[in-house]
């Protein structure tokens, strides 16, 4: 049974207040994980594709950020899958939560007008028959015709600050939600112009953005660092899902006497005939579509499913089309295992960096990447409208690769290196056989941009020749501990010095993950002043916080009292974002690998920690007693990876106390 869940959708879940709550819903949930999984292995002749449905959509609840645009696409995908499927008991979930919105219990944080009652979903279900949701996604549909912001071609661009979007700027990511909802919304209420604006900033959108080599679609024109005109060069997957989620609704439901119904299908066929191209040997599309050595994202690849196996249904391609279809099911249900888990999806990806295929294809996979569970549900939900009930193919079965967990390695074959990790960052410490001239006790810190783990690989390719502090794609160590205290190193104050030990000498690790790792260190004794000090420290990490936990105890030989002090070391550049209440927060830009770092301690604040500078060390001082055992907890951030929004939400939630109760 895994119990991996995100710390910061736990954050952000409205009703669940403390740890202790979230523990409770976690087995409580987990309950039902062992029976979705008991019915997934049980059926003989396939995988269900009801079970997938069950298990992905219960992950989705939790993981999907209901509140943001992903949230938007996997309510949506629950919408189609429940209409397909005749799942009345989805259908009222969904409508528990749409009704959330309606009430103002929930608001969701986009760039589009229609976010605010949950988008596309909304009006599905208006037009599928719940009359009570009719008035408000008409009154929404009005206003967001008449108030989104527009280019000065007339296409629909969010509500961003100018200054980010030129003139002439177009994503193809506003598709997904503009053309279904305000397609679904004209529909319903006879706004014909709402239909034919719908599909026409489909096709307009196809035609500035489609790659004319490749058939494929661009990501973005004129945003961000593009110039105005300057067009993406990428042939993102999920990107081209999104044109596919937008297609599919037009193949589906638009009218047949509907000016752009001819033009609506003759783009889908060439479309599609062009993604097919791209598809691989396991049905599924690459990052960056155009790199076959790249690797498979899934949620691009479902939203092209989807599409793919929409044209199939509404006879636009040949029933022959329907094999690769269901290759591609097959494929993609192999990155989904059976408590609804979603690996390999790229995060959010918004005109990167030089905006090249080569920026695009550097991104790096998530495991439950908030972008997963609406994608994975509309491609079941095309399945289900071709007839497809089961699936043949081992459900999960490239998933392990991905699967986030803490690890913790006794590094023998490198000076003994002890280094642990988790879902957000990885960190190690140096034995006595390091060189001494250069490293002291203190801790390093690497940045990993992934979530699964990344240690056994790191330390292979160094021993083979390769380096770990060069970014191969999962990030790198750049960071520089030397002989100080890093990031959450600690020593003894005495007078106006910190005094510290010597890299550890012993060590026992007493719990190896997957959900948790634990190991203690020694050290030799060492001088702090006056006294002769011995040292102990305990280290431990669980999945979905990138806190780490310490627990060092100090004990004098005279049996006196000690001052720890614990730290986290600038280089020329630091800022204190935080200094309160046994708090530290500090934030650096790092000119040579062009990083910013974030670092952060929290401490006992019964102990009434101070704060004092130690050359590039900022450290926090406590009184201890001697021979008795003081927790802290830390923790680091840099920019090399994509999730910051993740780690300030729970950074900026967490205390001292809620860590101690989870850990």
């Amino acid at each position: 049974m895994n119990k991996y869940f995100r710390f910061c959708s736990y954050f952000e879940c409205e009703r669940v207040t403390n740890f202790v709550t979230i523990y409770k819903v976690v087995m409580r949930r987990a309950l039902i994980i062992l029976s979705i999984s008991f019915s997934l292995t049980a059926c003989s002749g396939g995988i269900r594709v009801s079970d997938v449905a069950s298990s992905v959509a219960s992950a989705g609840f939790r993981l999907s950020d209901i509140d943001k645009y992903p949230g938007s696409c996997f309510m949506q995908g629950l919408s189609e899958y429940a209409h397909a499927a005749g799942d009345k008991a989805l259908e009222d979930r969904l409508a528990d939560t749409l009704d959330c919105f309606l009430r103002g219990d929930r608001t969701c944080k986009g760039s589009l007008v229609s976010y605010c009652i949950g988008g596309t979903a909304i009006a599905q279900m208006a037009l599928w028959g719940h009359d009570a949701y009719a008035a408000r996604v008409i009154e929404v549909a009005d206003s967001m015709f008449r108030t989104q912001p527009r280019n000065c071609e007339d296409v629909m661009i969010p509500a961003w600050n100018s200054e980010n979007i030129r003139p002439d700027g177009m994503f193809v990511d506003m598709v997904f939600a503009a053309t279904p909802y305000l397609l679904y919304a004209g529909l319903l209420s006879g706004r014909r112009e709402w239909v034919d604006y719908a599909a026409w900033m489909t096709l307009k959108t196809f035609e500035v953005l489609r790659d004319p080599e490749s058939g494929l679609v661009h990501q973005a024109r004129g945003v961000l660092r593009l110039a105005e005109g300057e067009i993406s060069r990428d042939c993102w997957s999920r990107g081209n899902g999104w044109g596919s989620m937008a297609l599919a609704a037009l193949m589906r439901d638009l009218p047949s006497d509907n000016q752009y119904y001819g033009q609506v299908r003759d783009l889908a066929a060439d479309y599609f005939t062009a993604v097919l191209r791209y598809q691989d040997a396991d049905g599924l599309w690459h990052q960056e579509m155009t790199f076959p050595d790249n690797w498979p994202e899934t949620s691009g690849s479902a939203l092209l499913l989807y599409g793919l196996g929409t044209a199939v249904d509404c006879g636009i391609l040949p029933k022959t089309a329907k094999t690769a279809f269901v290759k591609g099911l097959e494929g993609l249900l192999a990155y989904v295992d059976a408590e609804g888990n979603v690996a390999s999806t790229c995060g959010g990806c918004l005109a990167v960096g030089d905006s090249s295929k080569e920026t695009y294809a550097l991104q790096v996979p998530y495991w439950n990447e908030r972008h997963a569970f609406g994608p994975v549900m509309l491609a079941l939900s095309a399945a289900t409208r071709l007839g497809i009930r089961t699936v043949d193919t081992t459900l999960g079965s490239k998933v392990d690769s991905f699967r986030p967990a803490c690890v913790v390695r006794h590094v023998e074959a490198r000076k003994d290196d002890l280094a642990w990790e988790n879902d957000w960052s990885a960190y190690r410490i140096y034995s006595q056989k390091s060189p001494m001239e250069k490293i002291g006790s203190g801790v390093d810190y690497w940045a990993k941009k992934v979530d699964y783990p990344i240690l056994d690989r790191w330390y292979a390719a160094n021993a083979e020749g390769g380096s770990y502090h060069k970014d191969q794609g999962e990030g790198c160590d750049f960071y520089a501990v030397g002989k100080h205290r890093g990031v959450g190193g600690n020593g003894v104050w005495s007078g106006d010095s910190l005094y510290v030990s010597l890299p550890y000498e012993g060590w026992e690790i007493t719990e190896e993950g997957p959900e948790r790792i634990s190991f203690t260190v020694s050290y030799l004794p060492f001088r702090a002043g006056e006294e002769t000090v011995r040292q102990t420290t305990t280290y431990s990490c669980i999945l979905g916080s990138p806190f780490t936990r310490v627990e060092t105890t100090l004990t004098s030989e005279s049996g006196h009292d000690l001052t720890l002090g614990v730290g986290l070391t600038t280089f020329g550049r630091g800022e204190i974002k935080k200094d309160a209440d046994g708090v530290l927060r500090l934030y650096e830009f790092l000119p040579k690998e062009n990083v910013g770092l974030h670092s952060i301690l929290i401490t006992d604040p019964s102990l009434d920690a101070r704060r004092v500078d130690a050359g590039p060390d900022r450290l926090l001082l406590m009184d201890v007693h001697s021979g008795e055992p003081v927790r802290y907890y830390f923790a680091a951030y840099s920019t090399l990876t994509n999730r910051s929004g993740g780690w300030y939400r729970i950074v900026t939630a967490a205390t001292y106390e809620e860590l101690d109760k989870m850990q």
